[in-house]
């Protein structure tokens, strides 16, 4: 690239101002974008390996499947051992911070090749993050997601990860999906990864650890931008309606405690209620959020968490 392009900014001179520029620019990222790449690559195979090691060195003998983050002890289950992480003497998951660490290392390179434009490596290292939090040796899977008792071993700060990283991943999989629309795989990857965020979220326990819970919010908005634009099947063998009259219900329940979200929510219930032809009942939910929203109060901070 860079034969290509220096040669070029010679015969251009300064005559051709726009030209220069462009080349001068194309000749540094040619540079600094493989730089990027390969620093990128090799950060994340030191953090694959040694988390693998770590997790190979604590793992007990006796054990053949133990999970990654630590365990509650719910009435109805049995307790099953963990190689890192606790639960404290109340039953609440105490997370393991080598996990955590771990996730947010490999989640910087993850956005680095989304910046980059490599939408395909930044949802492998997604992958890699979401794996860090699955049962013994087993590897995340898009298809089959996350065990009940996975969800039920995470703690608080995993269950963000795991919920913004799946959100995320929903994300680059539509932008796959936008840019071939007959990639079906892409279509329905990014459908099930909004779909188990909001699943994950409602039934782990840690939830009720968590005071502030605006990190499952932009998942809601980006389940309505689906049930708008994309056919889907809803989950549980719900119809359209139903699952989308609880996912407003519940986005509405879930911002109760944070009025500008809770504003936002309300107007998502509204659309749905007039998608399905219930304008008086949209009316009325219109109304209650006229009867809260400040538009000098909230609509930064609306504007600022979209």
């Amino acid at each position: 690239m860079l034969l290509v392009t220096l040669p070029a900014v010679g015969m251009v001179g300064q005559t051709q101002t726009n030209a220069r520029a462009y080349l001068l620019a194309a000749s540094v990222l040619s540079f600094v974008l493989p730089l990027s790449y390969n620093i990128a690559q090799t950060k994340l195979q030191h953090i694959t390996v040694s988390t693998g090691i770590s997790r190979r060195n604590s793992i007990p003998r006796q054990e053949s499947s133990i999970p990654r983050q630590g365990t509650l002890r719910p009435i109805q289950m049995p307790r099953t051992s963990s190689n890192l992480s606790t639960s404290s003497r109340d039953g609440k998951v105490e997370d393991d911070p080598h996990i955590l660490n771990a996730a947010d290392e490999t989640a910087v390179m993850g956005e680095m090749f989304d910046t980059m434009g490599s939408t395909s490596k930044a949802v492998d290292v997604n992958r890699d993050v979401l794996t860090l939090f699955k049962v013994g040796d087993d590897e995340f899977s898009w298809e089959e997601g996350f065990t009940l008792s996975e969800v039920y071993s995470l703690g608080p700060k995993s269950l963000k990860l795991v919920v913004k990283h799946l959100i995320k991943s929903s994300k680059l999989w539509h932008r796959i999906f936008q840019s071939d629309s007959n990639n079906e795989v892409a279509k329905r990857r990014g459908i099930k990864c909004c779909i188990d965020a909001l699943d994950i979220f409602s039934k782990a326990p840690a939830k009720r650890q968590l005071s502030d819970r605006s990190v499952i919010f932009p998942c809601y908005s980006f389940m309505n931008v689906i049930s708008k634009t994309m056919t889907y099947t809803p989950p549980n063998n719900l119809s359209k309606e139903d699952f989308e009259t609880a996912l407003a219900e519940n986005f509405v329940k879930e911002t109760r405690y944070q009025h500008y979200h809770h504003c936002r929510a309300l107007a998502f219930q509204a659309d749905i209620m007039r998608r399905q032809g219930k304008f008086e009942e949209a009316i009325s939910v219109i109304d209650a959020m006229k009867s809260i929203y400040d538009p000098q109060l909230h609509s930064r901070v609306l504007v600022k968490n979209t």
